[in-house]
């Protein structure tokens, strides 16, 4: 990964994300420099689209807000490669609706990517709970007057969400 991480387009892949090029263009566009031998723009999608997997916990925790029918919206930056990932680990049972970068053109930490998700869901920023792994993207949220959470494991954050009355502790 940190070979590809130092070849990869980084402002192609944004553009991507924001649905500003499509797939096809991405993949003709996709390193900044010449790849290493045998790293095709094909190769990378798949290894990237066949790598999602459950952060250790998390799944297990999405089933237990699922059981208490809360609703749960996804804020991701990504390109239309969601679909595949929605699919491949079954999202849909989880999340009442998604805004994606590759639909919204908006990217967090950008206000309006944030401003786009509540009018969708139709709740102010005050009754949702923002949970995000970068600093930056929960600062945003926090300037928009959403209650936040930092991610830092499926573990911590059922730890936040018992001391929150989200969900109820474990005897």
């Amino acid at each position: 990964l940190e070979t590809l991480f130092q070849v990869l387009d980084e402002e192609s892949w944004i553009q991507f994300e924001t649905g500003a090029i499509d797939e096809a263009t991405y993949l003709k566009r996709m390193f900044a420099r010449q790849p290493p031998s045998g790293m095709t723009s094909g190769a990378v999608r798949t290894t990237i689209l066949n790598g999602y997997r459950f952060v250790d916990g998390l799944e297990e925790l999405l089933l237990e807000l699922a059981a208490r029918a809360t609703r749960i919206w996804a804020l991701s930056n990504y390109p239309p490669w969601v679909s595949h990932i929605r699919h491949r680990l079954h999202l849909d049972r989880f999340f009442e609706g998604y805004a994606v970068s590759c639909d919204t053109g908006y990217r967090k930490p950008d206000p309006r990517a944030y401003t786009q998700l509540l009018e969708t869901a139709g709740v102010p920023a005050g009754q949702c709970l923002f949970v995000d792994d970068r600093q930056q993207n929960i600062e945003a949220a926090r300037a928009l007057q959403f209650n936040v959470l930092r991610f830092t494991g499926a573990a911590e954050l059922r730890g936040e969400l018992v001391c929150q009355g989200l969900l109820a502790g474990r005897l």
